[in-house]
Parts: C-alpha cells; structure tokens; sequence
C-alpha cells in the first residue's frame, strides 16, 4: 500500500496530471461568483482525495 506522500510525489512528477490540474485551475478563475469559485475548487480537491484514497487501497 503507497502512502499519501507517495502518491503526491507520483502526482507531482504526472506531466498530464499537472497539466489538467492547471487547465481546471485556469478554468475556475473564469468564474467571477467567488464563493461559486471556492465551492467548485473545494469539490474537486474532494474528488481527487477520494481518488487517492482509492489508489493507496488498490495498490
């Protein structure tokens, strides 16, 4: 099983993974209703929590 570090190194290292984090993070500074902005953010960092979680369980 990776640890929580492991996993973030590996993402951080994920050309692809960071290039569509950048283009979500582009995307959101469109929205111009912040607290719509923070609530979007929030969630997708949620999701990809919840990935990781899943992927340190299968691993």
């Amino acid at each position: 099983m990776k640890t929580k570090e492991e996993i973030l190194k590996e993402k951080s290292k994920d050309k692809n993974y960071l290039k569509e984090l950048q283009r979500f993070f582009d995307l959101a500074d469109n929205i111009e209703n912040e607290k719509l902005k923070k609530k979007i953010i929030y969630q997708m960092l949620k999701c990809d929590e919840a990935l990781d979680k899943l992927y340190k369980n299968r691993i």
